[in-house]
């Protein structure tokens, strides 16, 4: 995986419970991040910590997470997204999460893990193919069978999280969807994504000289 720029990254791979077959609030259906619904995020699970080294001491800053790509698993599409939710540990709250999707050729470019800042903050030369931010209505139409072939046009959820000096986390990241006969689902990744900071899990930012 490329991307990272600037900032220190620590994966640990978690138990973290799936949700599965809640119904949700407006009837939207919750289900995992798998092959058995109609989309995926193909983005597996664990917790996923970044450090920027050089932020200044009481201010702010982002960091955007990557490789979420959504997909169609199971059945036919297009589907269509319909919005983005997450949660957040207590004193973990982001000062803001955006959420961008880029359209980029996979058989030249691969995912990110993370990049400092947001992908517009960092111009066209940061990443490659097309950013736009916000994902509703985006119909999705690309196969999961295709995407992993690494052969063509594919697209990227990235999610940019402000933090000041307690860090951030979001997680439980939920994409609504609604497939061509109407009905409303909502896969949830297992990714933990953390910033770290004062308020940061000590297992996963240990030894970043800012905390």
């Amino acid at each position: 995986m490329s991307g990272s720029t600037g900032v220190r990254t620590v994966l640990t791979v978690t138990a973290l419970a799936l949700i599965t077959g809640c119904q949700a609030d407006a009837g939207v259906t919750l289900h995992g991040d798998d092959d058995e619904h109609r989309m995926s995020l193909q983005s597996g699970g664990g917790s996923f910590a970044a450090s920027a080294e050089d932020r200044a001491p009481g201010g702010t800053w982002t960091t955007t997470f990557g490789s979420f790509l959504p997909c169609i698993a199971n059945g036919d599409g297009p589907v269509v997204i319909d919005g983005v939710d997450w949660n957040s540990d207590k004193n973990l709250e982001p000062i803001a999460v955006r959420v961008f999707l880029r359209s980029f050729d996979d058989s030249s470019s691969d995912p990110i893990n993370s990049m400092r800042g947001t992908p517009l903050q960092n111009g066209p030369a940061a990443l490659s193919g097309s950013i736009q931010e916000g994902v509703e209505d985006f119909r999705v139409e690309r196969s999961c069978a295709e995407s992993a072939d690494n052969n063509g046009q594919t697209e990227e959820l990235l999610v940019a999280v402000k933090a000041d000096e307690g860090g951030a986390h979001v997680g439980d990241l939920t994409v609504r969807y609604t497939t061509p006969d109407g009905r409303k689902f909502g896969v949830v990744s297992d990714w933990q994504m953390y910033i770290c900071g004062s308020e940061a899990p000590e297992n996963l930012c240990d030894g970043d000289p800012e905390t």
